[in-house]
């Protein structure tokens, strides 16, 4: 009896301790093909989804991705998503037992040059449906949020029907992507929503950039809408030069917007930091603007852990006046801050070769952050996909080493790409391929890239017309252009090959 309960104190003291152990890491997943980072969730048990884009699951053209990883960091999976053409992941949402939206845009499907792009899957990636939304112009989404009824509102730019110019966009869906309400507004010049969040169940509040007629200027803006698409207010804000806002949070009462300003009437003409911080009626608290030599503009904003507490990122191009510090490109900063009163309490920086670019800050369970971006500095490809980690009371990861790298398209390490006993024939084609297995198998699968089956032959269907020593001809004619995986199951083992290539 006291040696259970010496296990069961040891037990309860591991656990403990790894329950308040601190979890921070910065890490990339890449393979040899362009990747982006651009949103993030997550989930119950700490582990995160990721989307972006990739042209490292096929050749060509970039599709949409979700990445699953634990919650250090570590590669659970990944599948790909889209058609022939290109495909954005830009948000990720999650509802538990239902799985995950993904909203961007697409110009493999729909009637423009891009059209918005909403598709779900199930908690295991395997995708459900996919929609898109625009005329026949194009329509880009860039930020999304998940409503109380699971239905899903997305906010961009749209120039269907503007002679060029862009106009505010706002697509409200039900839960199964259907369309419930859709508006466009602007006027002359470009106006465009970068960003959303929830001031309550029944309200959003949406930011981003409009031109101003009276001063012709670009100017910040933010408006509260009603998830029916009631407008309750829209403002716009910004003095002298060019104003936009990247990205807002909403912490109790108060709405910080954050951004960049354009003034040329300052001897140093580029972008400065731009913070506004309004009342839920849109009134103004606070506005900041902070001038630096070379280009500085914010981008992401979270709130974290207890009230008040902001994690603002930032880039910084050091165009004009180079610093030794810092490698060429863009670097990222993030910087954590006291918003009652408004007070700078530390923060790091992100500065490999090339542009280090942040997608997404969400606050994580823990009372730390995670940021979601893509980086030019590491891995076969031109881009990389990075996850940095904020562990709880700001405990920042090690960012000036190089990253541990992790594989973005799954390997099978039982894989028979290479091996003599198993080959396929020939690829691309038009009409048949030939399948060589030296080895006992149960079936083959042929899935498209989103992981649906769209082939499966059996054992028993083998025939002696189409087998002779192990080789199976299979008809492909009845499936579209693209690529696609094939699958020998043995053993109840999985094996995977190359992408046959389809070309009718």
């Amino acid at each position: 009896m006291q040696n259970l309960k010496k296990i069961a104190l040891t037990v309860t003291l591991f656990i403990s301790f790894f329950g308040n152990s601190q979890i921070d890491f910065y890490k990339i997943y890449t393979n040899n093909g362009y990747d982006f980072g651009q949103g993030i969730v997550q989930l119950e048990d700490s582990s995160y989804v990721v989307t972006g884009s990739s042209s490292s699951f096929v050749e060509g053209a970039s599709q949409a991705f979700l990445l699953k990883i634990d919650s250090v960091g570590n590669y659970i999976w990944s599948h790909p998503y889209g058609g022939l053409e290109s495909e954005e992941g830009r948000r990720v949402m999650y509802k538990k037992n239902e799985g995950f939206y993904v909203a961007g845009y697409t110009n493999s499907i729909g009637k423009g040059g891009y059209d918005a792009y909403l598709f779900k899957t199930d908690e295991v990636g395997n995708q459900l449906w996919e929609k898109s939304y625009g005329g026949t112009g194009w329509e880009k989404i860039n930020d999304a949020i998940m409503l109380a009824d699971t239905g899903i509102m997305m906010v961009g730019q749209s120039n269907t029907g503007t002679a060029g110019n862009e106009n505010i966009y706002i697509v409200r869906t039900d839960k199964f992507g259907d369309t419930l309400w859709t508006k466009h507004i602007g006027e002359a010049g470009d106006d465009i929503a970068n960003c959303i969040r929830y001031l309550n169940d029944s309200i959003c509040i949406i930011g981003g950039q409009v031109f101003d007629e009276s001063t012709q200027r670009m100017k910040a803006f933010l408006m509260s809408v009603k998830i029916d698409g009631t407008i309750y207010w829209d403002n716009i804000y910004g003095n002298i030069g060019d104003y936009r806002i990247r990205d807002i949070s909403i912490d109790g009462a108060v709405i910080t917007g954050v951004g960049d300003n354009l003034n040329d009437l300052l001897v140093d003409y580029d972008l400065d930091e731009f913070v506004i911080r309004v009342d839920t009626s849109g009134v103004v608290i606070a506005e900041y603007i902070t001038v630096k030599l070379g280009e500085v503009s914010h981008s992401l904003i979270t709130t974290y852990g207890e009230m008040y507490k902001l994690y603002i990122a930032y880039e910084v191009y050091n165009f004009n006046v180079p610093n030794p510090s810092f490698p060429v490109g863009k670097d990222l900063f993030v910087s954590r801050f006291n918003s009652s009163p408004v007070y700078w309490e530390g923060g790091f920086g992100i500065t490999n070769p090339g542009n280090d670019i942040g997608g997404q800050i969400i606050a994580t369970n823990d009372g730390g952050s995670v940021l979601v971006g893509f980086n030019t500095s590491f891995g076969a490809g031109g881009n990389n996909v990075f996850v940095c980690k904020i562990g709880a009371n700001n405990v920042f990861p090690i960012t000036s080493e190089v990253p541990i790298s992790n594989t973005l398209v799954q390997i099978f390490e039982n894989s028979l790409i290479d091996r003599a006993d198993f080959s396929i024939y020939p690829n691309p084609s038009d009409k048949d391929i030939n399948v060589e297995v030296f080895s006992n198998y149960n079936k083959i699968i042929i899935t498209n890239i989103t992981g649906q089956t769209v082939l499966e032959i059996n054992n028993e269907q083998f025939i002696p017309d189409f087998v002779e020593q192990n080789k199976v001809k299979i008809n492909i004619e009845s499936l579209e252009n693209g690529n696609y995986f094939v699958s020998v199951i043995s053993d109840n083992s999985i094996y995977e090959t190359k992408m046959i290539t389809v070309v009718n």
